[in-house]
């Protein structure tokens, strides 16, 4: 049997942070919480549960959860958000593949999000995947702004069958909240890449990811939820790139603005 470490980030987390160590307390051999501030009582849950807590400042995801990934101790870990938890058959799955000593080097995660306690069934985030369990050395953390994906050099992976439920939002006012926050964030890295989008290309895009969503995925068999995802699918598609164009004229507008200072015009 291989021991495993369970790796999670924080920051606020004490609505959420209680119920996803309490899922994984059954097969952690030890539980890393890396928080970057909290001002609320999530280290104090997370230490009354038993994880060891270290503070350390937030650089960005990737960076933050490669330093969590750095702090374990065991061979194997399991990488979770805190509004995430295992479900029965999940936490059963990964004891099954402990006892065996964890053959394979990765395992997909399969994961059902959740809006308050909606479930969210179809749309764009039906078939959601993700490697979250993996031999420590074979996989690290890689991406770039809000999308990261933890990347394992190996092809000796396995897909689980219980599931990840992912407690991601409380209710759609929190869901558009997120969405202008990370939105923000997605248009900041572009910009910084050098990206660049016609103003009608952006529309085209929002409209583009509402269809995928609300028609071509079958996101209206969720009602008024699988509505409210199309609106934010929209909304995430056309802030993000909005927000490219404003930080590509910024920018288009300040170095005109230099060069007319290093070159002043003569009358």
């Amino acid at each position: 049997m291989s021991k495993l470490s369970v790796a999670i980030i924080t920051l606020n987390e004490e609505a959420h942070i209680e119920a996803c160590i309490k899922t994984v307390l059954k097969v952690a051999d030890e539980i890393i919480v890396v928080d970057s501030g909290s001002s609320d009582k999530t280290i104090e849950i997370a230490r009354s549960l038993g994880a060891h807590t270290i503070t350390h400042a937030f650089k960005g995801y990737v960076d933050q959860k490669n330093f969590v990934l750095s702090q374990c101790n065991h061979p194997y870990v399991l990488s979770l958000d805190a509004d995430e938890r295992l479900d029965d058959n999940l936490q059963k799955d990964i004891q099954d593949q402990k006892e065996k000593g964890f053959p394979y080097d990765g395992y997909v995660l399969g994961r059902t999000s959740f809006i308050g306690d909606k479930n969210i069934k179809y749309g764009s985030w039906s078939s959601d995947k993700k490697i979250r369990l993996i031999k420590k050395e074979k996989g690290t953390w890689q991406g770039k702004g809000v999308h990261e994906s933890l990347q394992v050099q190996s092809t000796n992976i396995l897909t689980l069958k219980g599931k990840l439920l992912h407690y991601s939002y409380k209710n759609t006012e929190e869901l558009f909240e997120k969405t202008k926050k990370y939105s923000a964030l997605a248009a900041e890295y572009l910009h910084k890449e050098g990206k660049k989008i016609s103003p009608l290309l952006v529309y085209v895009k929002a409209y583009a990811r509402f269809i995928r969503h609300y028609f071509l995925k079958w996101g209206f068999l969720d009602g008024y939820y699988g509505w409210k995802i199309g609106k934010q699918q929209y909304c995430e598609a056309l802030w993000k790139y909005q927000g490219l164009n404003k930080l590509n004229q910024n920018e288009r507008g300040k170095e005109q603005k230099a060069k007319k200072t290093n070159h002043p015009e003569k009358y």
